[in-house]
């Protein structure tokens, strides 16, 4: 994660599901109901972002490589707050750290850009 931190959310009663297809009609949670921080940095839209959770049940298998849609409650406001992109299970422990996911792309030369995933 980039050293410039701009931003940490605490949040309580986290939620940690699959990341999946909308249009699909089902969720698959890893952990119900835990504390973490989220936090982001850069400039926007280019924000990276990183969450720690820790505790809470869990309630399916969580593997590293997982993506995942985060949301909780901010502590600080008492409001509903969604990490707004999917991240990836770094390491499914506890605590849990997921990392914003970020994808090399070639060029059509075979040059190798980074792209951070939205």
């Amino acid at each position: 994660m980039p050293a410039d931190i701009l931003q940490e959310v605490k949040m309580k009663n986290v939620f940690v599901q699959l990341a999946h297809d909308p249009r699909q009609q089902f969720i698959l949670p890893f952990i119900e109901d835990g504390e973490g921080v989220a936090k982001f940095s850069g400039p926007m839209p280019s924000t990276f972002w990183s969450v720690e959770v820790i505790g809470g049940k869990r309630v399916n298998p969580l593997r590293a490589g997982d993506r995942v849609i985060i949301s909780g409650i901010d502590t600080d406001t008492g409001k509903s707050f969604a990490i707004p992109t999917i991240l990836a299970c770094q390491d499914p422990g506890d605590p849990a750290n997921f990392i914003q996911p970020i994808i090399p792309l070639t060029s059509d030369t075979g040059d190798v850009h980074i792209h951070v995933h939205r």
